[in-house]
């Protein structure tokens, strides 16, 4: 079930990434109608929010059901996905444009998803820190 989940992810991540590809080639192709260029730009907008927070919900579950034996940590995978998903929800569309003008162009946008990730991961990380449940001794004595 882990391999599945795990896949699952990285196909998810991998359909993000072609799909930014795909909006990027278009853009720099040109000829293209400003019309289709929108719609576009919808369809990854939609395709990120949707992906990031399935990377969000797997990663947690990755996270809350590893076993004691596995020393990958999945908080901050779960971090880039709820970051992700809480800048194309509510930090990009209710930041003020005088904040993103005032920034230099390859960072008006960087800056406030690399806030909403460390944001995510403050509050993930508590939430996710909890060891797994130890396996009970093979004694058949029960545990106080």
């Amino acid at each position: 079930m882990r391999r599945l989940l795990i896949g699952l992810l990285l196909l998810v991540a991998a359909i993000i990434l072609a799909g930014g590809l795909w909006l990027a080639a278009l853009m720099v192709r040109g000829g293209n109608d400003t019309r289709q260029l929108l719609e576009e730009f919808r369809w990854q907008w939609l395709v990120l929010i949707v992906g990031s927070g399935l990377i969000c919900v797997l990663a947690v579950i990755l996270q809350r059901t590893r076993p004691p034996t596995e020393r990958w940590d999945w908080t901050f995978t779960a971090s880039l996905g709820a970051g992700a998903c809480l800048y194309a929800l509510l930090v990009w569309p209710l930041l003020p444009q005088e904040w993103i003008r005032a920034l230099p162009v390859p960072l008006s946008g960087l800056v406030p998803l690399v806030l909403s990730v460390g944001v995510a991961y403050a509050v993930l990380w508590p939430l996710l820190r909890q060891r797994p449940a130890e396996p009970r001794a093979a004694s058949g004595r029960p545990r106080d």
